[in-house]
Formats: structure tokens, sequence, C-alpha cells
């Protein structure tokens, strides 16, 4: 039973949710054109139709449809979308450039870096450290806000994952021995000095959004015009006429689902600009100048042999040779 199930996870892992992640990636896109294409059409025939019915000329100027149509149109646009494709990854299309748009190069995930990279960091710390190693060594490496917290508890995680224990010295110093890292050498104070954890930032989109945005607000303001406009004419003065009056009726079935897609495929991408973009990355940045700050204070501390700092590492190295020769 065990293995049927297993059997079902890895198939819906790798075939399934593929295939729909994929399946939703193309609706998207093709929801965008189709929504768009009918809004355009119905202001058109709607246009044409009153100016037929002596509203005169300039009622199809009025209602936008023309100068809409003339954006996408004109030579210097379609500039930008050559510009912007070239641009863009190799393997990039339309339904890449939505999707993007709308949920982000990751879709939602974590920038990075991993937890694995981050601890992978920490070990290479320990080991440059001999295994005996000082919380301030470690402090650049934590990931979440804990730099206030006392170190016993964020210190504690280091040790439990990594098979540690804390050890007091004689002059009252609280050190960590992870045995195994044991060194044969006496460390050099350069060799501490290890790459602070780096937290990504959240990136909008890896993709031009140009193209993406104008037809979103493309589209939203099409629906709202030609919402307005049948508001104003009545599907019933334009029955003679059947391409119309299918669409009107098609858009009349559809009006809900195309006004929320409009509204949510503008809302999504300026929530997550607000509160990833603008918000989160301001608290990563804050993190990593904080990182970086208590690395240059440790650099200089254990370059200064009255530091406290530099005499927690030459017992610490004392300590991990010690451990050695046991």
């Amino acid at each position: 039973v065990k293995w049927f199930w297993f059997r079902v996870y890895e198939s819906a892992t790798n075939r399934i949710f593929p295939a729909l992640f994929n399946g939703l990636r193309i609706f998207l896109g093709a929801f965008l054109l189709f929504s768009l294409s009918l809004g355009i059409l119905l202001l058109l025939l709607v246009s044409v139709y009153k100016r037929g019915n002596g509203s005169g000329y300039r009622v199809l100027h009025h209602h936008y449809p023309i100068p809409m149509l003339w954006y996408f149109g004109n030579p210097f646009f379609r500039r930008q979308r050559h510009h912007q494709s070239a641009n863009s990854p190799q393997n990039s299309s339309f339904f890449d450039d939505v999707f993007e748009f709308l949920f982000g190069p990751n879709a939602g995930k974590y920038p990075g870096p991993s937890e694995d990279q981050r601890w992978d960091n920490i070990r290479a710390v320990i080991d440059k450290s001999g295994g005996v190693v000082a919380a301030e060594l470690i402090k650049p490496h934590l990931k979440y806000d804990v730099f206030e917290e006392k170190e016993s508890l964020w210190m504690r995680k280091v040790v439990s994952r990594l098979g540690g224990e804390p050890i007091a010295t004689d002059e009252g110093d609280l050190l960590y021995l992870f045995r195994g890292n044991s060194s044969t050498t006496p460390r050099d104070v350069n060799e501490l000095i290890q790459g602070v954890f780096v937290e990504n930032r959240w990136k909008f989109s890896s993709r031009p959004i140009k193209f993406s945005l104008a037809l979103g607000l493309a589209n939203f303001v099409a629906l709202i015009l030609i919402w307005n406009k049948l508001r104003s004419v009545g599907s019933t003065e334009m029955e003679d006429i059947s391409l119309t009056s299918f669409l009107i009726a098609l858009f009349g079935v559809l009006k809900l689902p195309l006004l929320v897609y409009a509204f949510l495929f503008l809302l999504i991408p300026l929530t997550r600009y607000l509160l990833l973009v603008k918000g989160f990355n301001h608290f990563i940045e804050k993190r990593n100048r904080y990182r970086r700050y208590l690395q240059d204070k440790l650099i200089k501390d254990l370059k200064d042999p009255s530091s406290s700092a530099s005499k927690k590492f030459k017992r610490a190295n004392k300590i991990a040779l010690s451990q050695n020769n046991v």
C-alpha cells in the first residue's frame, strides 16, 4: 500500500503538477487575449452602429477604441516590444511574460539563499575554527530578526542541529565545541573571515513588464468602457446585427469573470510590488546591513589583541588543539 501511494505521489509530482502549472500559465495568457479582443471588438461594433444611426462620426473617437488600437499598432510600440523580446530569456514566451508579471519570477517562493546553503556557511565557519567557536562568529549568519535575543536561544538551534555542546573557560567565557572538526594546527585570524550571509531581495520580474502592463491596462479600460456603453445603449437596439448581438450576449454571460480577471490582473502585481518589493525588501536590506556591521565589527575585534573577541579566539584555538591531542 505504501509503495502504491508513493508511486501516486511521484507521478503527481513529476507529471500532473507540471502539466497543471503549464495549463494555468497558458490559460492566464489566453484569457487576457480573449478578454481584450472581445472588449475592443465590441467597442468598435457599437461605435460603428451608433455612427450609422446618426450619432455622428466623432463617436468612434470619443469612446477611445482608435487611440487604444493606435497605441498597439504604432511603430514605436512595436520597436519597444522587439527590444524587450531581444533582452528576454531565450525560451521566453508571451504566456511566460504574463505569468511572471502576475506572480513574479519565483511564483512566490523565497528568493534565497536556501536554508541548506546557510547551514553550509555555518559549518564552514566551524570547520575553519577547528571545531571550537564563539557565538560572535555565528551571529552574522543568522537569518531572521533574532539579533536581540539572548545568545543561548539562537545558539541552541546551532548546537542542536550540528551536534555541538557549550563549554565554559576558566575565564568565564562561553564557547561551543563541535567534535569531529578538531584542528591540528593553530588557526590564523584571517581564516575565520567567512563571507556574511546575504538574503536575496525580492524581484518584481526578471522579464520586461511593459507589454504585459499595457495589455492589462488596455483590457481593464476596454471592459469598463464597453460595460458603460451597453448600459447606456442597451442590447435590444442592436438585435438586427447578428454578430454584435452575439458578442453582447457573450459579454453578458462572461461579464463578471472578465471584470474580476481584469481587476485582479492589475491588483496582484501592484500588491506584490508594494508588499514584497517595497515592504519585505526593506527589512531584508536592514538585516543584511546589520549582518555586514556584525562582520566588520568582528573582523576589527579579532585584529585587536586586547578585545574580548580576540581573547576568545585564542582560547578557542587552544581548546581545539588540545581536543585533537586527547
